[in-house]
């Protein structure tokens, strides 16, 4: 029986990364945990790495960023390109 690869998708994006994301989406942590469907401390709490990042929290993190992007409130620069790419590739490698 062959056993496939498994991509861990709570590493789409860091704590960091998350707020990285956010700041360039020129978002507060209210609007960003209503988006996530999270209570503001819940979403604080993912951004400061201090609960752990489940997949889905990671994959609409990036659907709010894209969405965000396409209505022109995200800067297209190289460190929000960079983690989209990463996001979708991995994306890609589970779903694809």
């Amino acid at each position: 029986m062959e056993t496939e690869d498994v991509v861990d998708l709570s590493n789409v994006i860091s704590a960091r990364e998350l707020y990285a994301l956010r700041k360039s989406a020129d978002m507060t942590q209210s609007m960003m945990a209503n988006e996530l469907g999270l209570t503001l401390r819940g979403y604080q709490k993912l951004e400061s790495g201090e609960s752990p990042m489940k997949p889905l929290h990671g994959k609409a993190a990036m659907f709010v960023l894209i969405e965000r992007m396409a209505q022109g409130h995200v800067p297209e620069d190289a460190g929000v390109r960079r983690i989209v790419e990463r996001a979708h590739f991995m994306m890609n490698s589970v779903f694809g």
